[in-house]
């Protein structure tokens, strides 16, 4: 009967995930439909696309993974392994690495995509932004919604954690995220450990020489401009577009993964992730410890009348 109390009484665990799975956090650039990337671009990752791969004269990727008709190398381009059903087209001085037919992680890395927006979104509106940001603007840590969400040209956005240990940041955009030439995103002086994530359902156009802090998730594309610098991983279920000189994947926290460490995925949504987490009491277990209380006290009856015998 103990062993009966202590298993009813038992709480049963909450289940919790990080929010970019293994795979989703292996890319630095990941397309629904295709990715390409301009002259003398930088991907410091790994780029996976369910359509056709693009790298033009000169650009260079970790590792490709494209599931389309062709990747392509311009001129002097380089890659450390292609990976493509399709055929491999390679300019002059370009190298395209080991060539292979690994492609399970893109679709995965999709499914764990649409987990991940699903979570940001979950968390509701938080704070509301005006549609257009213009001028130095400093944003503490929290959750920010807009309708659609623009920069004017030079903006300067601090994203200041005041101190906290692991500060994080989720922007859930209704429709398009778009910012001016020479937009600037930071971090305040002391701001460490820290998550940024962009939801954006619609598209999300970086203007030229935008420096870009977050995981970028967007519905329809994402098209970065010439020389913009990207801090995170560009996602998309449509294209992703870099223009030449562009940087994708810098290493500012880390890695592109540690800028979605601070949030794990409990019951669909996105929360704080905590060293561990801590088992409660779920319906069933109060079920079950009730059930077994009626069950003790009919054998405590039973013995009752066994002795007036």
């Amino acid at each position: 009967m103990p062993l009966l109390a202590a298993f009813c009484c038992s709480p049963t665990h909450v289940l919790a995930t990080p929010l970019l799975g293994a795979d989703l956090a292996s890319f630095s650039v990941l397309a629904g439909s295709y990715a390409s990337y301009g002259a003398d671009a930088t991907i410091n990752g790994n780029v996976g696309a369910v359509g056709y791969i693009s790298a033009g004269a000169g650009a260079t990727s970790l590792n490709n993974y494209g599931a389309g008709p062709y990747i392509s190398y311009g001129a002097g381009a380089s890659s450390l392994s292609t990976n493509t059903l399709g055929a491999v087209t390679v300019g002059a001085g370009a190298n395209a690495g080991t060539v292979g037919s690994n492609l399970s992680s893109v679709t995965t890395a999709l499914t764990q995509y649409a987990a991940a927006t699903s979570a940001l979104t979950a968390m509701g509106t938080g704070t509301a932004l005006a549609t257009t940001l213009g001028g130095n603007v400093s944003l503490s840590a929290g959750v920010y919604s807009a309708s659609a969400l623009t920069t004017a040209a030079n903006t300067v956005i601090t994203l200041d954690g005041n101190g906290a240990a692991n500060p994080t940041w989720v922007f859930n955009i209704t429709d398009n995220l778009v910012t001016g030439a020479n937009t600037v995103f930071q971090f305040a002086p002391g701001t460490t450990n820290a998550s940024v994530l962009w939801n954006a359902g619609g598209y999300t156009a970086l203007g030229a020489s935008t420096s870009f802090i977050g995981d970028d998730f967007s519905t329809t594309y994402i098209s970065q401009g010439a020389g913009t610098t990207s801090c995170g991983g560009a996602f998309s279920l449509g294209y992703v577009s870099m223009g030449a000189g562009a940087t994708s994947g810098s290493n500012c926290a880390g890695s592109v993964s540690s800028l979605a460490a601070g949030l794990a995925i409990v019951n669909g949504v996105a929360v704080a992730a905590p060293a561990s987490i801590s088992p409660v009491p779920e319906p069933d277990s109060y079920a079950m410890l009730l059930a077994g209380v009626v069950l003790l006290a009919c054998i405590s009856r039973r013995r009752k009348q066994k002795n007036n015998v």
